[in-house]
């Protein structure tokens, strides 16, 4: 990849991954943006939420026609410009909540991961993005999962998390703006593999190394998964699109927050804190079932050398070797008692 310069553009503060930190957590996200390579090819893309870049740039160098980037952070636009030279690629400070500057039906695509649970007013960058998108358009949307008690707390305790919504609402969502909506799992490994962050992983899971795969609708909540993938498409017209400003419907206790309440974080940061000391207490049994374990199999394995001596030893007796041994002993004596007796 080409770079501009070596020195990064300041950064402010914020969840942000940057390909300056090539960790497990940056391949993670760079597999989405692989994922959805496929849906790009000749195509003109939006990526709603760019960040560092990085993913825009990966876009535009497999095979996407151009890509414009927006992003609301001022140093992270800097940094994509300064990091990220394409002739097809472009980037732009804005706000995913008042876009601007681009036709109706300029793309082909608009992807955004880990985006939209920054973004408090969904209907309003749903119906932007529905007039950007082009008659046979789609939308490919990464956001975090919230499936568990654990999982709410944590995205609570997160200040840059302001909808606190479960796949289903996402999904509810969705529907009012597209005819077409697809769920995938995100996962390490092959579907049904157990992914456990607490087992020893090597120093850079690579992109991969990551699955994405088609989930049923209804089975959206049941099945794991470490971030949520819609794939949107068939945009519906703008007759069907829910009024602008319409009041959000919520199902199964999601919700957008406004502002953080302390109160509320302090009682998600105890659930956290409760359900890591409990990961920590299963995680330390299990160990020692895995101590316990592996003795009684070095004590089965003991056990059978033991047995296989005792066969061996019953074979020497019993067997010809041991006889010839015991003809040669008694023939021995015999010589020692001739040699005594004298001529």
């Amino acid at each position: 990849m080409a770079a501009a310069s070596r020195e990064p553009a300041p950064l402010t503060d914020g969840e942000r991954v940057s390909p300056l930190v090539n960790d497990s957590c940056f391949q993670a996200h760079l597999s989405i943006y692989e994922f959805a390579r496929p849906w790009c090819q000749g195509c003109k893309v939006l990526d709603a939420g760019s960040g560092t870049g990085y993913g825009a740039a990966d876009l535009a160098d497999h095979g996407a026609y151009s890509v414009d980037g927006i992003e609301l952070d001022t140093g992270a636009v800097a940094f994509s410009q300064a990091h990220f030279q394409r002739p097809n690629l472009r980037f732009h400070a804005m706000d995913l909540a008042a876009i601007h500057g681009f036709a109706e039906s300029s793309f082909d695509v608009i992807f955004s991961s880990n985006v939209l649970e920054h973004v408090a007013d969904i209907p309003a960058f749903l119906h932007t993005a529905v007039r950007l998108l082009t008659k046979n358009g789609t939308m490919i949307i990464a956001v975090p999962p919230i499936t568990t008690t654990y999982l709410r707390a944590a995205n609570l305790i997160n200040p840059f998390h302001v909808n606190i919504w479960s796949p289903r609402q996402w999904n509810a969502c969705f529907q009012q703006y597209f005819a077409d909506v697809k769920y995938y799992s995100h996962w390490l490994g092959q579907p049904g593999q157990v992914l456990d962050f607490n087992l020893p992983l090597p120093d850079v899971v690579p992109s991969s190394a990551w699955s994405i795969t088609p989930v049923p609708l209804e089975n959206l909540a049941e099945v794991p998964t470490l971030t949520a993938i819609f794939v949107l498409q068939q945009p519906l017209g703008a007759e069907r699109l829910p009024l602008r400003g319409a009041p959000m419907q919520y199902v199964d206790g999601s919700f957008t927050r406004t502002t953080p309440d302390p109160i509320t974080n302090d009682l998600a940061a105890l659930v956290v804190q409760q359900a890591q000391e409990l990961e920590r207490q299963h995680l330390q049994l299990d160990q020692q079932n895995h101590t316990i374990a592996a003795f009684e199999q070095l004590l089965a394995t003991k056990n059978l050398h033991i047995q296989h001596c005792e066969t061996l030893i019953q074979r020497l007796e019993n067997g010809r070797v041991m006889r010839l041994l015991g003809w040669l002993a008694d023939r021995r004596r015999a010589q020692k008692e001739h040699s005594k007796g004298g001529p």
